[in-house]
């Protein structure tokens, strides 16, 4: 962003599926406490520019959860991505499933933007050209 035009990033186009940061009970930070705040807090991950469509792209991971019965935490299983215009306007929100896409790194092309498809095999990369 240029210095006439700097807007906060957390103030601008917000998922349609953010509901607030929730904040540990009491004042324990131990290990098990803070995995819980980060599997089960939704949060913005990437946020990439497009300058062949002028277009900006953010994701959102979802809310996790944690089991009532067992305390086991059910880690986050979607996430958006928000496809903002050049003042940050949201132009349109999509869901993926973790399991088929990861978050975390969106690549922008003149073909179209690309996704990290999630993968079980180790040291093995696949994108996918994704277009709205």
């Amino acid at each position: 962003l240029g210095q006439n035009n700097y807007q906060s990033i957390g103030s601008i186009a917000r998922s349609n599926f953010s509901n607030g940061f929730k904040q540990s009970s009491g004042a324990s930070f131990d290990i098990n406490s803070m995995n819980i705040l980060y599997f089960v807090n939704p949060r913005y991950s990437a946020f990439v520019y497009d300058a062949s469509h002028n277009v900006y792209f953010r994701s959102f991971i979802h809310s996790g959860s944690v089991n009532k019965e067992t305390g086991q935490i059910v880690p986050h299983s979607k996430w958006s991505l928000l496809m903002l215009d050049s003042n940050f306007n949201l132009i349109g929100e999509k869901v993926f499933n973790t399991s088929d896409y990861a978050p975390h790194i969106l690549l922008c092309s003149p073909q179209g933007l690309y996704l990290r498809k999630s993968s079980k095999q180790r040291g093995e990369i696949y994108f996918q050209r994704w277009t709205w």
